[in-house]
């Protein structure tokens, strides 16, 4: 968004989710990634929250007003006149309240950050940009229930296992009630789906990737990943067999459906 200049910007956000609750397994590597990724830009996060909330500060504008999110945005992008006058003064006031120690370990930004508004962000993420980090990643924690059969997060205690993505039993068991709910405007009513489905649908609705072989960033797989994603719609097979809405009654694809736990039909 900061770099767009706008909010009005397409993230086709997805994760690739290990769902063999096996650390070791080809599919967790993959996993793992797409959560460092995540964690890597939680950073970038706090600095586009401390640009907005300056422009926003810098144009008196509503903070508590998504409508005053896009011209802050357009302010950050196109620096009008009498921003940089603005934020030297900001600057200035701001600096002259450290110590000697701290405002030597500043002097580098005058090399690096020509203008005073980027100076000024620096400033306030040094000062409180790990403290936003820290809890920012405990929130992610909580979010995700780690270590939880609800979770959609786990690590193991070694250094060898960090964060990666998963699907948690429990999780998994509330995602597929949902999706098989079929709901009209005066009416619900329960509905099958084939595992091709319900992996389709995981990914269209909340970025969830069993499958990624369809993924254009997995367009050139290799036999590893075609290996590793096979092992993970087996594994996740199982999670619906042991949570009672999977049972594989053909070797034909197209006839492995994922059938309701119970009925719902509106007369």
């Amino acid at each position: 968004m900061v770099a767009a200049g706008s909010k009005d910007v397409i993230d086709d956000w997805s994760i690739v989710v290990d769902a063999t609750d096996d650390y070791e397994s080809k599919v967790a590597s993959m996993a793992v990634e797409d959560c460092d990724r995540l964690i890597n830009s939680i950073y970038d996060y706090i600095r586009a929250t401390f640009q907005i909330n300056a422009a926003l500060r810098y144009t008196k504008l509503d903070k508590n007003d998504s409508e005053s999110i896009n011209l802050a945005l357009q302010v950050i992008k196109e620096r009008p006149a009498g921003m940089e006058a603005y934020f030297t003064v900001a600057w200035d006031n701001a600096y002259a309240s450290l110590d000697e120690d701290n405002k030597s370990l500043l002097d580098d930004l005058k090399q690096y950050e020509p203008e005073y508004y980027d100076r000024y962000v620096e400033l306030i993420l040094k000062a409180r940009g790990a403290y936003q980090y820290k809890y920012h990643m405990q929130m992610l924690d909580n979010l995700s229930q780690k270590n939880s059969d609800r979770g959609l997060m786990a690590q193991g205690r070694s250094r060898r296992h960090p964060r990666r993505f998963v699907i948690g039993t429990r999780l998994l068991e509330s995602l597929v009630q949902i999706m098989v709910l079929d709901v009209q405007p005066d009416k619900f009513n329960t509905k099958t789906l084939s595992i091709e489905e319900l992996i389709e649908t995981l990914r269209n609705r909340y970025g969830l990737i069993i499958n990624g072989l369809t993924e254009d960033r997995f367009k050139d797989a290799n036999l590893s990943t075609h290996l590793a994603f096979k092992d993970n719609v087996n594994a996740f097979k199982l999670k619906l067999r042991q949570i009672g809405f999977y049972n594989d009654l053909s070797d034909a694809y197209i006839l492995q459906k994922i059938r309701p736990r119970y009925q719902v039909a509106s007369n």
